[in-house]
């Protein structure tokens, strides 16, 4: 059973939040934005990035690895519940500091709201990245090697085109599951960013803002971190967590 304590478990863990927290800060402070009908310069941007990269590298290794022990003794799919509640935090961190930081909202987000809106980033995350994690594999032997065959001839594991045919499985589920979570991501951190919404409150103010935009608004962003996310999770992640299902 793969153990947090196990130095290769942590060479992954370590490689995965550094990777990811090289892109999470900027695409999710457009996203952030995207709910404030706000934009800011690239310079502006890059600087906020760079600014909390460090923060951002430690929480994301801290969630992985809070998370670790839960795939080991329960199943993805409740790990991936647990990432998403402490991915709040880790965006959380983002969009406080960038919402104080630009002045968003009129009453300014302090340190205990990194968690606000927890039951939006358990449904988002156990969607976003639960189902490519679970699924990718039957929509490969399902969808895409079929489709393949019909154009290449048969298939097979030993296949030179096996790795793009798993990545094009990755990725397609990588973007149907992000758009389908994007609401509830819109709303945790509008919640996060403005501490005078709670759960009911935000839904309302989003929805009377953007209408039907308020599901689908800044997915393109997330799609982008999502599908490095994805494939960190098929080519990092599965290593780390792989001797759970020796």
């Amino acid at each position: 059973m793969a153990s947090v304590l196990d130095a290769k478990v942590q060479s992954y863990i370590a490689l995965y939040s550094g990777i990811i927290s090289t892109l999470s800060p900027s695409l999710t402070t457009l996203q952030l934005l995207k709910t404030f009908d706000r934009s800011i310069s690239a310079k502006e941007l890059a600087t906020i990035s760079i600014r909390i990269f460090p923060h951002q590298c430690f929480l994301k290794w801290a969630q992985m690895n809070a998370a670790t022990p839960v795939k080991e003794h329960a199943n993805p799919w409740l790990a991936f519940g647990v990432v998403g509640v402490l991915q709040g935090g880790v965006y959380g961190q983002c969009t406080t500091y960038v919402s104080k930081l630009l002045g968003l909202a009129k009453k300014p987000p302090k340190l205990q709201d990194l968690l606000r809106g927890s039951a939006f980033a358990g449904s988002r995350d156990t969607i976003s990245q639960g189902v490519p994690f679970a699924y990718s594999a039957t929509v490969q032997s399902m969808v895409v090697d079929p489709l393949y065959a019909s154009v290449a001839g048969p298939v097979s594991e030993e296949d030179a085109s096996q790795p793009v045919r798993r990545m094009a499985a990755v990725m397609s589920c990588s973007i149907g599951a992000t758009v389908a979570s994007q609401f509830p991501h819109n709303c945790q951190i509008r919640m996060q960013a403005d501490p005078s919404l709670g759960y009911t409150g935000v839904v309302r103010v989003l929805t009377s803002e953007f209408g039907i935009r308020a599901f689908y608004m800044g997915a393109s962003a997330r799609v982008a971190l999502l599908l490095v996310v994805n494939s960190l999770n098929e080519l990092v992640l599965k290593k780390a967590w792989a001797k759970d299902d020796s």
